[in-house]
């Protein structure tokens, strides 16, 4: 008899709900190894659950299968008017950027991100950017672009994420927004004090 055959994945959902966070993490492993793609098909509506603490392990239940995941994710979003599963989605979708970065991803990622960029709901916001600086200097173009948002919410967590990538361009696009006379003077005020730490 296999291993797989030996781990019920009814028995592994058990273990999802247990309060010891080092079993739900065993299981979450076994899921990946074992049943990832049924999994899968479990874990998606529990975006949705109103309990936190559900939301919350399934996020990082389909965070540990990773790439088997993100099809399955990204038609989700695509499909659902619930803030709640958009941000779910974007929270497994970070947590796999900051393991795997952008190849991992297919095309359609960039649907995801453009649509997020124009959704002024305080969460998807802070979620989006948080995906995007997981993404590094893969990420930047759009962090320029949201850096000059109307909304201050959005160009000021973008500001912070680019301030975080070490990269030239970052340096170099901070100084530009800082002598923009045109942007708001609040995030010309963020860029000059990041460029001032560097």
């Amino acid at each position: 008899m296999s291993r797989k055959d030996q781990i019920e994945l009814e028995e592994l959902f058990k273990d999802f709900e247990h309060p010891n966070p080092y079993i739900n993490q065993s299981a979450f492993n076994s899921m990946a190894k074992y049943w990832p793609q049924e999994s899968v098909e479990r874990l998606l509506p529990m975006l949705s659950n109103p309990d936190l603490n559900r939301r919350r392990k399934s996020v990082k239940a389909l965070s540990t299968i990773g790439d088997i995941a993100i099809k399955s994710l990204i038609e989700l979003f695509e499909s659902s008017n619930d803030n709640i599963v958009k941000i779910s989605c974007l929270k497994v979708f970070t947590i796999i950027a900051s393991r795997s970065g952008l190849n991992c991803f297919p095309n359609e990622i960039s649907i995801i991100i453009n649509h997020s960029l124009i959704d002024d709901d305080p969460q998807i916001i802070l979620a989006i950017i948080s995906f995007l600086r997981q993404l590094n200097i893969e990420g930047l173009p759009y962090l320029f672009k949201a850096s000059r948002s109307n909304n201050l919410l959005r160009a000021k967590a973008a500001i912070t994420a680019i301030a975080e990538i070490d990269d030239n361009k970052s340096i170099y696009h901070l100084h530009q927004l800082s002598i923009d006379e045109s942007i708001n003077d609040f995030i010309r005020g963020e860029a000059i004090d990041y460029l001032g730490r560097k």
